[in-house]
């Protein structure tokens, strides 16, 4: 009786009674071993090109990392990139049958978002680094492990952005909006209300629409988590876009709601509750609350997510062989990475350090200087190099200038930061009453005009800035000339310039008093600060 094994089989080992497809199974296993260790080495390259991209950028990733311990807005970003990871992870059967390559279109994205690193660091501005990295990060993955693997790990990658401490920029449009609701409710509801700017007063008591109260905290969670929820429950993209819009208007109008509910609160309690800390925690309580009933909502409209089954694993497909493109890929990725803060090093070792002294414009056409009286205000502008503050007069009328002048900024000592403006929020001495822009002057020149009040003087201000040689009054483009005069070399100089003069007489005298002295002095200006640029 036979045993049904050849003489061959016999010969190479093969135990009585084992099936003839059990050679062939043994090759599939070795070619999905093979295919094992390969992903072991593409991680691992991908590992040591991330690793390479935190050496150099170690002091912005530091100063994230900082941003979310330390501030209750952006401490979502400690988890982000957790999520990321862990996202990636639950689809690594489908991810490990994908073929791997270098993407040169994803080399160019890399080169742009160490641009924008770059010109973060030659305008010191913190949220442009932060995102430059956070760029470059996302996009190292495309460039190394190649297209097809990053368009199937594309949410991971765009969730990973929201790592980024960025979104303060929204806080006065979110103030005001909510200041405008919470005013329009009260008087809806009957109570009588004052408001000056975002500052209201009940007959009950005052109320001011502060930083805390923009509800900027409310919408980041809120984007955070719906985002997350649309991808996780939704297979479509019109449910997960109109989630993700629901996540966006639901906490912006909740907290509308709720500055109002607090108000209504300390003003029927006369001032006793929602005016402490328990005027956080309803907050929160009530945030909560909504985005339970928002998530519980969208509970109904859940997609079960569609189960593809995964392709078969062929030995000597490309997911199986490591090609020399992935290692010149990886290569030449961190050397992009490198590109751009070896060339701020560059531009560092370059400059150099000079002393500046401002010097008073000399009389024109009148405008005599008087010992600085500063009519009882001086703008809050911390760290400049030289500051003048002078006093002028002409027949009666009476304007103060102010100038800060920046150079070689460093990380405290900046023009353009949130501690330095006309007088700090916090100081109740002085309370701006309106804003808006000069008439009558060139637009590209027109200044900001603000009025101020205080207990005894009522303040016309004109405030712009002088930036690569001319006058800007909005700081991002101050921001964006720093940056181009750091980058062709001719250094950061830039100023602050402000002029004021009282309201004894009405506003539209101030404005004709200030835009006099403007056509008078400003030759004498643009000259004084251009001399302390060439010194």
């Amino acid at each position: 009786m036979s045993s049904g094994i050849s003489a061959e089989e016999f010969a190479a080992g093969a135990p009585v009674g084992v099936a003839a497809a059990e050679p062939r199974a043994a090759v599939g296993s070795s070619a999905k071993d093979r295919v094992a260790r390969v992903w072991y080495f593409r991680l691992a390259l991908m590992l040591a090109v991330l690793a390479w991209t935190l050496v150099w950028y170690w002091e912005t990733a530091s100063s994230m990392a900082q941003v979310w311990w330390h501030s209750e807005t952006f401490a979502h970003g400690m988890v982000v990139y957790p999520i990321c990871v862990w996202l990636i992870w639950r689809d690594r059967r489908d991810l490990t049958a994908l073929p791997c390559g270098p993407s040169w279109l994803a080399m160019g994205l890399l080169a742009v978002a160490g641009f924008g690193w770059l010109l973060g660091e030659l305008a010191d501005v913190e949220a442009a680094r932060h995102l430059g990295l956070a760029m470059m990060i996302a996009a190292s993955v495309w460039a190394v492990l190649g297209t097809r693997l990053a368009r199937a790990i594309a949410f991971p990658l765009a969730f990973s952005l929201l790592a980024v401490p960025i979104g303060e920029f929204l806080l006065p449009l979110l103030m005001q909006h909510t200041a405008d609701f919470t005013v329009g409710a009260l008087r809806i509801t009957g109570i009588p209300v004052y408001r000056e700017g975002n500052n209201f007063v009940l007959p009950t008591g005052s109320w001011s629409v502060v930083e805390a109260c923009s509800g900027l905290r409310y919408l980041i969670a809120s984007v955070t988590l719906g985002l997350l929820y649309a991808y996780l429950s939704y297979t479509s993209l019109l449910r997960r876009l109109l989630f993700i819009a629901a996540s966006i208007a639901v906490p912006i109008v909740a907290n509308w709601v709720r500055a109002y509910l607090i108000v209504m609160i300390g003003h029927v309690s006369r001032m006793e509750y929602a005016v402490g800390v328990d005027h956080l925690i309803y907050g929160w309580l009530f945030f909560g609350v909504v985005m339970l009933l928002l998530f519980w909502i969208g509970s109904f409209w859940r997609e079960d997510p569609v189960v593809d089954k995964q392709p078969p694993i062929e030995e000597g497909t490309s997911a199986a062989i490591l090609t020399p493109a992935l290692v010149a890929g990886a290569l030449l990725s961190s050397a992009v990475i490198a590109a751009a803060p070896l060339y701020a090093q560059s531009l560092e070792r370059g400059a150099f350090d000079r002393e500046i002294r401002l010097v008073a414009p000399a009389p024109s056409n009148g405008w005599i200087p008087v010992p600085d009286r500063n009519l009882e205000f001086r703008p809050h502008y911390l760290g400049a190099r030289s500051v003048l503050a002078q006093t002028f007069e002409k027949n009666g009328q009476t304007v103060g200038l102010f100038v800060a002048y920046y150079a070689r900024e460093r990380q405290g000592s900046e023009l353009i930061m949130d501690s330095n403006t006309l007088h700090p929020m916090r100081d109740r001495s002085w309370l701006v009453t309106s804003q808006g822009r000069a008439s009558g002057i060139a637009a590209e020149n027109a200044p900001v005009v603000s009025e101020l009040r205080s207990n005894d003087l009522d303040l016309l201000v004109w405030h712009w800035y002088w930036a690569g040689k001319r006058w800007v009054a909005r700081p991002e483009i101050v921001k964006l000339l720093q940056a181009y005069s750091r980058l062709i070399g001719k250094g950061d100089d830039a100023a602050v310039v402000v002029l004021y003069t009282p309201m004894r007489d009405g506003t539209v005298r101030a404005q004709k008093v200030l835009r006099e002295f403007y056509t008078d002095m400003s030759p004498a200006l643009f000259q004084m600060l251009g001399a302390s640029r060439g010194r």
